[in-house]
């Protein structure tokens, strides 16, 4: 309450949690907190920062921000339902003017998803494309959003609605990442099929794994559950040496199709800053910065030309 006061315009851009009842709580639960402060203090316009993950892991060809809410269980994507309900609810109920902004995949500077973390396992020999990398990208630079949430603050005709954001360099993943593959000067990606039974069982088996290991993760514990914790754990990283990634993942990364951005551009008036090549500069400036060392980045010349496979 006190952070909101004397704020006319109200950025909620936290999520929290790692387990799915954290997510729950935080995601619902703080975003009650922060619509009750907002209401107290009279806040003109609020932008709340959903995800494209409301609509599930592979909306259909097309899809626009008025595509249908799809809930799997899961607790990051069933909050960020649960909580855009509460903003608009909000906005019908009170004079509170609210902005819904779902990105897609953010990646630039800082992202730990879609730049950090692929950059490690690649690294590490566990990243895996899936399908070969044929999948559609449609990842959003950080640029871009960041230029989107404050957009979605000034513009009148905003208010009331979302907006789902993507930079639609129209590539694929296997494009996507290939430029990342040029920062560690790796070959091929190895890949996984997202049809194949052998993949999805050993993807599900390690889920599990890791649900029991995460459960059981408290000390002090007895003996016999430390034993079995301990084989749970062997067990986990010979399955993830394999290669593994959630079910979520296998059918984001294997979808086809386009997402339709319309409203973005012509209501937000968001195109991107920077081209597919010049955010890629921008990213592997920012990553030889603060990870060269960790990721064993050899130098590069300032005159070497952009490798990536676009």
């Amino acid at each position: 309450a006190e952070s909101v006061e004397g704020c006319e315009v109200v950025f909620h851009c936290a999520s929290g949690g790692g387990s799915d009842q954290e997510y729950l709580d935080i995601n619902i639960n703080g975003t009650r907190n922060i619509l009750n402060a907002c209401e107290k203090h009279g806040v003109r316009r609020l932008v709340f920062v959903s995800s494209i993950a409301v609509h599930g892991p592979e909306p259909p060809d097309g899809a626009d921000e008025y595509d249908d809410y799809r809930s799997f269980g899961r607790g990051y994507s069933d909050s960020k339902i649960a909580a855009e309900k509460m903003v608009m609810e909000a906005s019908r109920r009170t004079e509170l003017q609210v902005s819904i902004i779902r990105p897609t995949f953010v990646w630039g500077p800082r992202s730990n998803l879609f730049t950090v973390r692929p950059l490690r396992e690649m690294q590490s020999g566990t990243f895996r494309l899936v399908d070969q990398g044929q999948g559609d990208c449609h990842a959003v630079f950080i640029e871009t959003l960041v230029d989107a949430i404050i957009a979605a603050s000034v513009q009148e005709n905003a208010a009331g609605r979302p907006f789902l954001v993507s930079d639609g360099y129209d590539i694929t993943w296997k494009q996507f990442f290939a430029c990342y593959a040029t920062m560690l000067a790796i070959g091929a990606l190895p890949s996984l099929s997202a049809s194949s039974k052998t993949v999805r069982w050993r993807c599900k088996a390690y889920q599990k794994l890791r649900t029991h290991l995460e459960v059981w993760k408290t000390n002090p514990a007895p003996l016999w559950r430390k034993v079995l914790r301990r084989a749970m754990r062997i067990a986990a990283d010979r399955i993830q040496n394999l290669g593994v990634m959630n079910e979520w993942d296998l059918k984001k990364f294997s979808r086809q199709g386009t997402l339709n951005t319309q409203s973005t551009q012509q209501i937000l008036r968001i195109t991107p800053r920077y081209s597919f090549e010049e955010a890629v500069e921008l990213t592997e400036a920012w990553v030889r910065d603060q990870l060269g060392e960790e990721l064993k980045l050899s130098p590069k010349c300032e005159t070497a030309e952009l490798t990536c496979a676009v």
